[in-house]
C-alpha cells in the first residue's frame, strides 16, 4: 500500500489511543464519584457548595466546564478562602449530573465526606490542600481566618480568640 495510507493509519492509531487515554481519566474520576455517591456525603449545587464553603465543611469542590464564568470564580474565590481543593470537570453538567447518578443538570458539586472513595487525595488540588486548626471545641479553617474570627458558628469563635 502506499505511504500516505500508512500515515493515515499511524495517525488514527495515535488519535484513537490519546481517546483512551482520555476516557480511562474520565472513567476514573467517574467510578470515584460513584463511590462518594454511595458511602459519602456531598451537596449538589450553587448555594449548599457555597454554604458548607463559607462554615468551612467543604473538602473538595467539582465544577462542570460549562458552570458560567462569574459563577466558577465566586466558588472559586470562596474554595480559596476556605482552603479547599477544587476540581474542573471535563465534562459539561448533563455529564456530571449522569456522572453523580441524578437524571438533572449538576453544574457545581461538594464533598463534605468521601466516605470510601479515594478522591481527594488523588484530585490534585489547586489550593495546596486544607489545613485544619482547633481553637477550643470549636474547628476553623486556616489561621489567618482564626485571626480575623471568619468562619465562626454563632460568633463564639471570635469570643473565643479575644479572651486569649
Amino acid at each position: 500500500s502506499p505511504f500516505w495510507v500508512q500515515w493515515a493509519r499511524w495517525e488514527f492509531a495515535d488519535v484513537m489511543s490519546s481517546k483512551k487515554q482520555k476516557k480511562s481519566g474520565a472513567e476514573s474520576i467517574n467510578a470515584r464519584l460513584a463511590l462518594v455517591i454511595k458511602s459519602g456525603k456531598y451537596n449538589l449545587g450553587v448555594r449548599s457548595t457555597v454554604k458548607s464553603l463559607r462554615q468551612g465543611k467543604s473538602k473538595l469542590v467539582i465544577i462542570s466546564n460549562n458552570c458560567p464564568p462569574l459563577r466558577k470564580s465566586e466558588i472559586e474565590y470562596y474554595a480559596m478562602l476556605a482552603k479547599t481543593g477544587v476540581h474542573h470537570y471535563n465534562g459539561n453538567n448533563v455529564d456530571l449530573g449522569t456522572a453523580c447518578g441524578k437524571y438533572f443538570r449538576v453544574s457545581v458539586m461538594n464533598i463534605t465526606d468521601p466516605g470510601d472513595s479515594d478522591i481527594i487525595r488523588s484530585m490534585p488540588t489547586e489550593q495546596g490542600g486544607e489545613k485544619k486548626e482547633q481553637v477550643g471545641k470549636y474547628q476553623t479553617v486556616s489561621s489567618k481566618c482564626v485571626r480575623h474570627g471568619t468562619f465562626t458558628k454563632e460568633g463564639k469563635l471570635r469570643e473565643a480568640i479575644r479572651d486569649q
